[in-house]
């Protein structure tokens, strides 16, 4: 390696982590907006079950429209002027949230719903931008960049509430912080580094039209050249192209909708997590151990991401079944008849960090398999498909919660949503478990 190779390896690293701070904060936004806020602000409320899955599906509804705003500026380069005015909305709605300003519980509704609609839309232009400036050589390095800022917001955000009250004011300082961290990864992105040529694969994932032989030759020789993961691009991009276009649509989006039932899987754990703690497990303090629990869950996505980095190691689509497989495990476990009695520390903490790490595993294939196509094969939509994945498990995942609860009004016994969630987690893990071994064993 040269000197001058040396010098800019490392500025490349650290401009790659600044300008992806942001998905750090809306990672954060889009935890709090799940797992605190709405659980914090209707705990205790009469009708908090209610209250709850109303903030939460309006919120993921709210998401998907951000999203699809975002969508149709694809192509659109970021302009200072707009962008700076939504990260200064980002800011407001964000602050709000995490206060007892408003104590109406439709005006708390609706700001949590603006909240998630620009934490929405903010996050895939931000995605694509940063995308773009990677090019396919930084592909891997930044999809595991955005992988661990994702992961550490999700941590950061139960865990840090789970010791600064909400509306505190040290709690009000570490939101600022997170406002902070768009900023600068905003100014980043608005002032991309000058690089002596143009960077390979950004223009191809930009570019409309289909992929010309050449640029997929390209960008087979760039990705085999990487890192030892290239071999595995090298083969997608060959076999690919090979298939009928209608069976390739088919087999993604089957893949996708199992990603997104499995996320949205977690996202029912985690959202009826105080529920399942104080109603199965019959423990006190369950809103705080339910956010320490999530904490670990996410602490322990992250330590997986960081471990994957460290190793070199080529994340794949054979690493996804193993967060359903968790998951079916976990709702079974709730469901035995001794489960309060096993409801003990070492169990429950072992179980987190299981799930951290199958989430993990999941969240790094999934993206590694998307990016990969998005510049080989000149398919950017997939980029935002990834975001969206997310949004449309909140809905999916929310809307279940809320049909639960129905069913637990029309019953009259508040402790059965627990109960009917656990029974949840385990059949549909499992059917999404079989249907991803037929999947596999069809695409060969």
């Amino acid at each position: 390696m040269s000197a001058a190779q040396g010098s800019t390896a490392p500025l490349g690293a650290g401009r790659r982590w600044v300008r992806n701070l942001a998905f750090l904060s809306f990672s954060f936004a889009n935890t709090a907006c799940i797992t605190v806020f709405p659980q914090h602000r209707f705990w205790r409320h009469p009708q908090e079950a209610m209250w709850t899955t109303a903030v939460l599906l309006g919120g993921a509804i709210a998401a998907l429209l951000g999203l699809a705003w975002a969508a149709r500026q694809r192509g659109a380069p970021m302009r200072p002027g707009p962008m700076w005015a939504g990260c200064a909305v980002y800011a407001v709605l964000l602050m709000l949230a995490g206060s007892d300003a408003l104590q109406r519980p439709l005006a708390y509704a609706g700001l949590v719903w603006a909240l998630s609609f620009s934490s929405g839309a903010l996050m895939q232009r931000f995605d694509e931008r940063s995308v773009l400036q990677a090019g396919l050589d930084g592909r891997v390095a930044n999809d595991l960049s955005i992988s661990l800022l994702r992961f550490l917001g999700m941590l950061l955000a139960p865990g840090a509430f789970s010791v600064l009250p909400p509306g505190s004011a040290a709690a009000q300082g570490l939101l600022l912080l997170m406002v902070v961290l768009v900023g600068l990864s905003g100014w980043c992105l608005l002032t991309p580094a000058r690089a002596a040529g143009p960077v390979r694969g950004a223009g191809a994932a930009a570019a409309p039209g289909p992929a010309s032989a050449g640029a997929t030759d390209t960008a087979t020789q760039a990705a085999t050249s990487e890192d030892p993961r290239g071999a595995t691009a090298q083969r997608a991009a060959r076999i690919e192209p090979a298939r009928a276009p209608g069976t390739r649509d088919v087999a993604e989006w089957t893949l996708w909708w199992a990603g997104v039932l499995v996320y949205a899987n977690y996202c029912v754990l985690a959202s009826a997590a105080p529920f399942l703690l104080r109603d199965l497990l019959a423990q006190g303090g369950a809103m705080e151990r339910a956010w320490l629990l999530i904490a670990v869950v996410y602490a322990a996505a992250m330590l997986s991401n960081a471990c994957v980095q460290w190793r070199r190691w080529a994340p794949r689509l054979a690493w996804l079944p193993v967060a359903p497989v968790t998951l079916m495990l976990v709702g079974a476990s709730l469901l035995m008849p001794s489960a309060a009695s096993a409801g003990g520390w070492g169990l429950q903490l072992g179980a987190s960090a299981a799930l951290g790490v199958a989430f993990g595993l999941f969240m790094m294939g999934y993206r590694d398999h998307l990016t990969r196509q998005a510049l080989q094969l000149q398919r950017p939509a997939l980029l935002a498909r990834y975001n969206q994945m997310p949004r449309w498990a909140t809905l999916l995942a929310f809307g279940v919660l809320a049909g639960l609860a129905a069913l637990t009004s029309a019953a009259g016994d508040a402790s059965r949503l627990a109960q009917d969630v656990a029974l949840y987690l385990l059949l549909s893990s499992m059917g999404v478990t079989l249907a991803g071994i037929c999947w596999g064993r069809r695409r060969g």
